[in-house]
Formats: C-alpha cells, sequence, structure tokens
C-alpha cells in the first residue's frame, strides 16, 4: 500500500478510474480536487496551473498519461506516459502538448491526468474498481468461495458495503461521490 500519511486530506487527488482497471483520470476545477460526477473541464490557463499543481501530489516514479474529457490522449497512450515532473515541464512550457493522433501531430490542451497502473520503477500499482453494489457482492463470493448468487438476498446496500469492506486491505480510496462506487488503490513492491 501507498503511504498517503504525508499528503494532507484536502490535497489528495481525486482518482477516476477506467472499467478497463488499467487507467485512472485525476482532474481538477479550482483550488481543491473535485468530486463530481462531471469531471468535463474547460481548459485555462488557470485549469492548466491546476494541473501542473496537481502533479506535485503524484509521487515521481508514478506514470502519467495527460487526458482530454476523461480520454487518453495520443496514440499508444499507454506506451508512452510521462513522469509527474516531465509533464510539469511541458505543460509549464506551452499549456498544450504535442500528440500524435491519428490525424497526425497536434497541439492539445489537456483537461486532466491520469495514472498509469501496472509497474512502475518501484512498484506495481493495481486499482480495484467498485462501479455498483455487484461489485461489493462479487467481493464476498470470493472471498467466501460461493457464488455471488449467495448475497443476492441483501438488500441494504450500506451493510453489503461495509461487510464486502472488511476484506479489503486498508488504502486510500477515489470516488465520484456516487453511491457504492469507490476505487482501492494498491502497490506491490517489485
Amino acid at each position: 500500500m501507498y503511504d498517503y500519511s504525508s499528503v494532507s486530506r484536502k490535497k489528495r487527488t481525486v482518482i477516476q478510474i477506467f472499467r478497463n482497471k488499467s487507467f485512472a483520470i485525476v482532474t481538477n476545477t479550482g483550488t481543491t480536487f473535485i468530486k463530481s460526477k462531471n469531471l468535463v473541464n474547460v481548459v485555462s490557463m488557470s485549469s492548466i496551473n491546476h494541473l501542473i499543481e496537481g502533479l506535485n501530489y503524484i509521487p515521481k516514479h508514478w506514470l502519467i498519461v495527460p487526458t482530454k474529457m476523461k480520454k487518453p490522449l495520443g496514440l499508444n497512450w499507454n506506451k508512452n506516459p510521462y513522469l509527474p515532473n516531465e509533464l510539469q515541464k511541458n505543460l509549464a512550457n506551452n499549456s498544450k502538448l504535442k500528440v500524435l493522433t491519428k490525424y497526425g501531430w497536434q497541439n492539445i490542451e489537456p483537461t486532466g491526468f491520469g495514472l498509469k497502473c501496472g509497474a512502475n520503477s518501484k512498484e506495481f500499482l493495481i486499482a480495484i474498481d467498485c462501479d455498483g453494489i455487484e461489485a461489493y457482492r462479487q467481493i464476498l463470493a470470493i472471498k467466501k468461495g460461493v457464488s455471488i448468487d449467495k448475497f443476492q438476498s441483501i438488500k441494504d446496500a450500506n451493510r453489503l458495503v461495509k461487510m464486502a469492506e472488511m476484506y479489503l486491505p486498508i488504502t486510500v480510496t477515489f470516488s465520484s461521490g456516487r453511491m457504492n462506487r469507490k476505487q482501492f488503490l494498491y502497490k506491490e513492491e517489485l
């Protein structure tokens, strides 16, 4: 697990995990990181500065991918991530990034950045996406070694979530604020 004790609560980034569980989005709209359903920003120099500032709270060895409206920028984005300081320098010099797209090279203003899960230089990052009540039922089914059908009778969502979360190691979690949706970020040393 990553030690977030040195990061204040207000400065923890909100990460939206994609359904493929290999990518996470971080974006903001003001002095604090957003926790809303809508992660789309209107890009201005101010929001670019917030993105640059937000990169200060990301461990220096994590792999970052710039995004536009929650979509990774560039062809083969998963093979061309940035380190946080590299992305900061590029954005500080020019609020646009030169990105290879299917239409050729384009200068694009990102609206956010994503965390590339998997191996980096120090650890392997894993994001568990609990994207609804069925995900929590699945955690219980796996832990108990039974069919998910055994937990269909539990209708109290809060009780079900608490039961399932007892089996997950304590770590930082991220949420858009939507009910019964949360992501858990873990690391395993290489």
